[in-house]
């Protein structure tokens, strides 16, 4: 019993440790997260799933998806340039440690993304329009939590950034 004891804490200790090691292997420790997943598609797919679509409904936010995706690529293509020596400045400034020039840097890309966003958010609209008031409802809920989480990831970068600058947390 006693020897069944030992072996079931002393593997649970194993396995316990080497999910805290992938974890930090992954780099999903305490560091903050710099970079959210880029969005390809319209609209993430497990959203997509958790609307339950119609077929219907499947065809036209496919024949949206095609419409944004030209548009996207595009703004990218007419701005790629511009993008590239925005990456370059970000990167130049972080090498540096030149906060006031990275802050700047995003400051100018998120500009060059607001027609890029504004974009994404018409053909969502134009796809809500298909969905029944359930899958609006959760269409909405799903949008309300990204812009949170959006929210979050700025001010964790800007505490951050203030904290590497000196600066005293602003409560």
């Amino acid at each position: 019993m006693n020897r069944l004891l030992i072996t079931t804490l002393a593997l649970s200790a194993v396995l316990i440790t080497g999910a805290f090691a992938e974890k930090e292997k992954k780099g999903e420790g305490d560091k903050p997260k710099h970079h959210p997943p880029r969005m390809e598609n319209l609209l993430p797919q497990p959203l997509l799933e958790k609307l339950n679509l119609t077929a219907e409904q499947r065809a036209e936010y496919e024949k949206l998806e095609q419409q944004f995706d030209a548009e996207r690529d595009k703004y990218q293509a007419a701005h790629k340039a511009e993008m590239e020596k925005l990456r370059e400045e970000s990167k130049v400034a972080k090498e540096g440690n030149d906060e006031a020039k990275l802050k700047e840097a995003r400051q100018k890309r998120a500009e060059l993304g607001k027609p890029m966003m504004e974009l994404r958010k018409s053909y969502v609209d134009k796809f809500a329009a298909t969905l029944t008031p359930e899958q609006k409802a959760t269409l909405e809920e799903s949008r309300k939590n990204m812009r949170e989480k959006a929210k979050e990831r700025r001010e964790e970068r800007e505490h951050h950034e203030d904290e590497k600058a000196g600066k005293p947390k602003a409560d």
